[in-house]
């Protein structure tokens, strides 16, 4: 997708708990992107998942790292729309949820996430078994 330059994953899927409740993944996009396409994916993946029992989360980060919130799952994003939007600048940037009283991402996570799937695979924890098959691991770089 034009404007995505890096994908990764965070939180529990990265770990060997046998039941991750959710999926998180971190999206770098570019500073100008529009970010309807994303959330229509987004809210595609957040679908499917409920019908699992979980659930996801889509982090945005811009291309210098800065973390600038989360993907707004609504299917319509402007001011006013949704009473309970707790956005600080809601339509300002349409989808992005800028929540950033409610959820922060530590620099160094955004920076040196555990696992980037895309442009290339970057480990940098222990993959679990269950994902490690997905990933194509030799071309990781264990430890980074």
């Amino acid at each position: 997708m034009s404007g995505v330059t890096r994908i990764a994953l965070l939180g529990t899927i990265t770990t060997e708990n046998p039941g991750p409740k959710d999926v998180d993944l971190l999206v770098t996009v570019d500073d100008e992107m529009n970010l309807t396409e994303l959330a229509t994916l987004g809210r595609r993946l957040s679908g499917r998942l409920q019908s699992l029992a979980s659930g996801a989360d889509i982090f945005l980060t811009s291309p210098k790292n800065r973390y600038l919130g989360r993907l707004c799952l609504w299917r319509e994003c402007a001011p006013g729309v949704r009473l309970g939007c707790d956005a600080l600048n809601c339509g300002r940037r349409h989808f992005l949820h800028d929540d950033l009283r409610t959820v922060r991402l530590p620099r160094s996570l955004v920076v040196s996430p555990p696992v980037e799937v895309w442009p290339r695979v970057v480990t940098r924890v222990p993959l679990p078994p269950d994902l490690a098959p997905l990933l194509h691991t030799e071309a990781s770089l264990k430890g980074a």
